[in-house]
């Protein structure tokens, strides 16, 4: 009887964790601690969205509009406002799962910041392998000489590109995010002889960290 009771608790438990690994969940929880002007009401019809298509649109607290769309039972897209858009992803974890909060500005040109969280939305101190784009990204890390390019033009072109910030997306099929790094103050001409020196780093999960591929 006892062994009967342990097994019925540990399969509660299971439960309890697997409701609590989906994404409508853990972005409400997201929003209801970080997110000022999104009212409870409106997270918990956020936490009632659990079908791959869902979507919802709603005044927030500024009277603008804001929209969210499940894409997947582990990602989900936020739009605040006309500036600023969020995704929301679940990595799975060992038995569980961890959140990755993209924030992403349309200031002149795209830039982003990234967070992690567990399914509660408590914020982890940990970048699980990634590059720390707000402290020790070196640009010679985003960049690369080809082949046919003189060392002086690509010297020149890489003084050009400063200052610089990072665009992040993340690419569901491989459960992978993309950093493309992006001059911040060059005019459209300027930034398109740039791109031939720019390279995208791709970083991929294998359940704990990301390795780039």
């Amino acid at each position: 009887m006892k062994r009967i009771i342990i097994l019925i608790a540990l399969a509660c438990n299971m439960l309890c964790a697997a409701a609590h690994t989906n994404i409508s969940h853990s972005i409400a929880k997201y929003i209801e601690k970080n997110i000022g002007f999104i009212d409870s009401l409106q997270i918990a019809n956020i936490e009632k969205m659990n079908d791959k298509g869902d979507s919802l649109t709603f005044k927030n607290g500024f009277n603008e509009d804001t929209s969210i769309r499940i894409c997947s039972s582990s990602f989900a897209t936020l739009t605040l406002n006309k500036t600023t858009s969020v995704d929301a992803i679940l990595f799975p974890h060992d038995s569980t799962a961890t959140m990755c909060i993209i924030t992403t500005y349309k200031r002149p040109v795209l830039e982003s910041a990234i967070q992690f969280y567990d399914t509660e939305a408590n914020a982890i101190d940990n970048n699980f392998n990634l590059p720390n784009i707000k402290t020790d990204v070196q640009l010679s890390q985003f960049i690369q000489k080809p082949d046919t390019m003189s060392l002086m033009d690509f010297d020149q072109l890489s003084k050009s590109i400063e200052p610089y910030i990072f665009c992040i997306t993340y690419l569901p099929q491989q459960q992978a995010l993309c950093y493309q790094l992006t001059p911040a103050l060059l005019s459209k001409e300027e930034k398109t002889k740039t791109n031939a020196i720019i390279k995208q780093r791709k970083f991929k999960w294998n359940g704990h960290l990301f390795n780039e591929y």
